[in-house]
């Protein structure tokens, strides 16, 4: 890790993830579910252009630290690919941090919130959700990035709790929506499953916001 705080969360989370693989010994429940987790998909740097969110990853990891894999980088890796070549800023590509809103690996969303209602019954005062806000917004003030993307329109509302007070909605499409969170452009965009929904749109907001990248 790059920062001592991003260090110091780093091992917050090693130390919360051999927590729940020790409940998972004796509650088969959250074992079938839980798939370990993973901090970032990218090596984390400072100040890149952007920072990707999807929502939690979905394969079985124990890894914190992602050495240099686009092809580990998700489904969106060749969408926004796509997306950016359209607008000739495909090498935008070069600078980006990928992570997950959440940590915690499950199959899938449905996955994740039976995974929640398990771990809240193990964990005391929402402290899983708790510190996953806190993490967030540990990566977003330390790595510091000139634009954050996140696949999911609806993930976007959960980001109102990373930075309550420091907030702005910038503009509003069909399928994409833009704010600032802490002085931060934030893109969302709509999906349906793993595939980008109304992508024109997103393209035409991409451009409109990455000007002079």
């Amino acid at each position: 890790m790059v920062t001592s705080k991003l260090e110091n969360m780093k091992n917050e989370v090693i130390e919360i993830h051999n927590r729940i693989k020790k409940i998972c010994e004796t509650n088969k429940k959250l074992e079938k579910i839980y798939n370990g987790c993973v901090i970032s998909s990218s090596p984390i740097c400072i100040n890149p252009y952007i920072l990707f969110f999807g929502i939690n990853p979905s394969g079985k990891y124990e890894i914190f630290e992602q050495k240099p894999d686009p092809k580990g980088y998700g489904f969106f890796w060749e969408e926004m690919k796509n997306c950016l070549k359209a607008i000739n800023k495909e090498k935008l590509l070069e600078n980006i941090v990928v992570t997950n809103r959440y940590f915690f690996s499950t199959k899938n969303v449905e996955s994740l919130n039976k995974f929640f209602d398990l771990v809240n019954m193990e964990f005391p005062n929402w402290e899983i959700q708790n510190k996953q806000v806190e993490w967030t917004r540990t990566i977003i003030n330390e790595v510091q990035p000139k634009l954050i993307i996140v696949a999911g329109k609806t993930i976007w509302k959960k980001f109102n709790s990373i930075f309550p007070n420091n907030i702005e909605i910038i503009q509003k499409g069909k399928h994409t929506k833009v704010m600032k969170i802490n002085g931060i452009i934030l893109i969302a965009y709509e999906r349906k499953f793993d595939n980008m929904v109304g992508k024109e749109e997103f393209i035409k907001f991409l451009d409109k916001y990455t000007q002079g990248g």
